[in-house]
């Protein structure tokens, strides 16, 4: 049975059938790596972000094909745990750490 994460991914390749002409052969391998990254476990965000990055520069088009993967409850917890990281780490950084002093 599929859940919506699968249901994404599968307006994400209707989509790419759709409108990427020539690029269909590499929007579908990034919509593979996609998947993959984002059944793993904990999602792999740094080869989501990659394959977002690749459909903003060679296929915009498909880029709001992309929100329901990116709004999958796991994809979304870890984006925001990763943000929470990235936001206390520079917070917690001592004054002089980050400029060298």
């Amino acid at each position: 049975m599929s859940g919506p994460l699968d249901e994404s991914l599968s307006f994400l390749r209707a989509q790419i059938e759709a409108h990427a002409g020539n690029q269909r052969k590499d929007a579908l391998e990034q919509a593979g790596i996609l998947e993959r990254a984002a059944k793993s476990e904990p999602p792999d965000l740094t080869a989501i972000v990659r394959v977002r990055n690749w459909f903003q520069r060679n296929l915009p088009v498909i880029v709001p094909a992309l929100a329901g993967v990116f709004a999958h409850p796991a994809v979304d917890t870890a984006v925001k745990a990763a943000a929470e990281i990235a936001a206390g780490t520079a917070y917690r950084a001592e004054p002089g750490e980050a400029d060298g002093s």
